[in-house]
């Protein structure tokens, strides 16, 4: 168990949480091209228009993750993230049209109405380029996060932790932890967790992504 998962406890605040996980269901807040994915981390994370890529494979959250994680292992700064990179190292094509700044796609249902969702954001001169992987439920804002927790919480911050990232938590308003952040060099990345609501206390990932 990690540091973050015994300073979480019960002071996470899922109902802040949660808005992430509805964008793609049509939360109120919506992704703007010069969001980037920095001014609400949790708004950020989706894109209300991703869509399913039907020449892409059909992978578990846990698979995804893996991939994820293996992307940003790879990554020594920015200018190596492209919709080409991640189609190389995660094995997913993500169609970006020219001139478009927000491009993404989403799994089919992964059981219980959770699927996944990989945005990439291209560099303009508000913006610079990002990536961001979330998991959102389209049928229950308040589902429980436990089937797509495989890896959880603790697997990507020590990962993170292990590729030489700097960790650091963001306090939200009444002292609850409302994300973590990672440095290394001019990537930033945002962990987003929430609590399954098993009762097991097991801190999930909602979502992942890199931050201007």
């Amino acid at each position: 168990m990690t540091r973050w998962n015994r300073l979480a406890g019960l002071r996470l605040a899922v109902p802040a949480l949660a808005c992430a996980a509805a964008l793609a269901a049509g939360c109120a807040h919506s992704v703007s091209a010069s969001a980037s994915l920095p001014a609400r981390e949790a708004d950020a994370m989706t894109a209300p228009g991703s869509h399913a890529a039907t020449d892409n494979p059909t992978l578990t959250a846990d698979e995804i993750g893996r991939r994820f994680l293996e992307l940003i292992g790879g990554l020594e700064s920015r200018d190596q993230l492209s919709v080409d990179s991640i189609r190389e190292v995660m094995g997913i094509a993500i169609p970006l049209e020219p001139g478009e700044l927000l491009a993404g796609v989403g799994s089919p249902d992964l059981g219980g109405g959770w699927r996944y969702v990989l945005n990439y954001v291209s560099e303009s001169p508000s913006n610079a380029r990002g990536v961001a992987l979330s998991f959102v439920n389209e049928r229950d804002d308040w589902a429980d996060m436990a089937g797509v927790c495989g890896l959880d919480f603790d697997h990507y911050h020590n990962a993170l932790v292990a590729m030489g990232y700097r960790d650091v938590a963001i306090p939200g308003e009444i002292g609850e932890l409302r994300s973590v952040r990672y440095h290394k060099g001019d990537l930033t990345f945002s962990i987003i967790p929430r609590y399954a609501n098993s009762g097991s206390g097991r801190l999930c990932v909602e979502s992942i992504g890199t931050l201007n």
